[in-house]
């Protein structure tokens, strides 16, 4: 498994697809927090509030993690070296686990810039204020945990279809339904019992309890379950490749 995650970040960054995808998760971050005046931006809040960093993210991580997955099983298959790792003496939730330490692991080469924007503004824009430092380790686990699950949801489609811009378009739709559309289809609904079940069933109020410092047992074990559902589900589509 260890070989696994090596070569995926190492093939992450050999191609300049890599690159770029980061570069434009820094930019759109750069922009967004410190350049463009809009809601995310950290320089209008007088009270130096960060979740709408930890926001912004978990909107570009829509777009981050699909565009990270195209590289990893997809490119793999369409080459045809996937063949080659199946037939690797290899069980198949170890190679499921291993692409997504790997993609773990380019999560936070991603987010880790994010944490100078905090000290910046800190240093020259409130001088006298300090640093909310559980607030930000609340924004990191929460980013963290619905970064997995970004991933998680998008290995099955990345198994299941070969063409990049349908893995892309897929996966983007599923963590767009799962963040998104849940939240706001539930605010339709006037049973308050109906209601609660709907949106607990999407990752964004989650995520967001999490993000506000209310760490509790009932979302780490929505992330974690939802997660481990996913890598059953990927590991038997591995077991079917490799009985074909």
């Amino acid at each position: 498994m260890i070989s696994i995650i090596f070569k995926e970040i190492r093939f992450f960054f050999i191609k300049p697809l890599g690159y770029l995808i980061l570069l434009f998760f820094w930019t759109a971050n750069t922009l967004s927090l410190i350049g463009i005046d809009n809601y995310f931006n950290l320089l209008n809040d007088i009270f130096l509030d960060y979740r709408g960093l930890f926001y912004l993210n978990a909107w570009l991580l829509i777009f981050l993690i699909p565009s990270i997955s195209i590289i990893s099983f997809s490119n793999e298959i369409s080459d045809g070296t996937f063949d080659l790792l199946l037939s690797k003496p290899l069980k198949s939730i170890e190679i499921i686990l291993g692409k997504f330490f790997s993609q773990i692991i380019i999560l936070l080469l991603a987010i880790m810039p994010t944490i100078f924007y905090a000290y910046y503004l800190n240093y020259f824009i409130h001088a006298n204020s300090n640093i909310e430092i559980y607030s930000i380790i609340a924004g990191y686990i929460s980013i963290l945990l619905l970064g997995s699950n970004f991933i998680f949801l998008s290995i099955p489609t990345s198994i299941i279809f070969k063409n990049q811009l349908t893995i892309l378009i897929t996966n983007f739709s599923v963590c767009f339904t799962q963040y998104y559309l849940i939240y706001n289809l539930s605010s339709f609904i006037v049973d308050e019992k109906i209601h609660h079940i709907i949106i607990s069933f999407g990752n964004k109020i989650h995520f967001e309890r999490i993000l506000s410092g209310l760490i509790n047992f009932s979302d780490i074990f929505y992330f974690m379950g939802l997660n481990l559902i996913l890598l059953i589900f990927s590991t038997h589509l591995i077991n079917q490749l490799k009985n074909k």
